[in-house]
């Protein structure tokens, strides 16, 4: 009965052990990213430095999903290339999310990007696709015949209107979106 016990034991020391080493090889540092792959800040393109399984020397560095971010696996783990742009720049991993400032999730280019709370990064989407005026923070009431805009910042709802044209509202909401998200803005 004492064999299987230190059997076991055994074999959950060495599981700690490769727990412990994987989890090293696992976080990505600055330096190690380095190692890895350069990285162009003028055009957001990454490319392998090493030559990795399967993967060729100066090969541009990953993959597009259906959502429009650009991400890599690195040691088993995924990455987010605009994540991995402000490590290589900064040294850091970021505070919060990154936010594309042109709302093109798949340009990773360093003056793009800035660090941004969650609310501010959803401030800085696109228009919603089931949005029935196609301009962002426009509604319309089809029983009053009149368009209203709506714009929500820190937990506050700002309401304008209402308006009788769509361009009426279009302009009014460009402006106060400017003026309640500041720099973290669409039109």
């Amino acid at each position: 009965m004492l064999i299987p016990r230190i059997s076991s034991i055994i074999k959950a020391k060495e599981i700690a052990m490769f727990q412990k080493t994987y989890a090293k090889q696992a976080f990505l540092n600055q330096e190690l990213l380095k190692e890895l792959v350069d990285y162009n800040p003028d055009t957001g393109v990454f490319a392998w430095k090493k030559i990795r399984r399967g993967v060729s020397c100066n090969k541009k560095v990953g993959t597009v999903k259906p959502n429009g971010y650009i991400v890599v696996l690195i040691n088993r783990k995924l990455y987010r290339l605009h994540r991995l742009a402000w490590l290589y720049m900064t040294g850091k991993w970021p505070d919060n999310e990154i936010d594309h400032i042109n709302g093109n999730r798949a340009d990773n280019r360093f003056c793009n990007i800035r660090q941004a709370t969650k609310a501010e990064n959803n401030w800085n989407k696109k228009v919603r696709k089931d949005s029935t005026t196609g301009i962002k923070n426009v509604l319309y009431y089809p029983n009053y015949q009149t368009y209203y805009v709506k714009i929500t910042a820190n937990n506050v709802s700002h309401s304008f209107g209402p308006f009788k044209t769509k361009d009426e509202a279009a302009s009014v909401a460009k402006e106060k979106r400017i003026e309640i998200h500041k720099n973290f803005h669409l039109p």
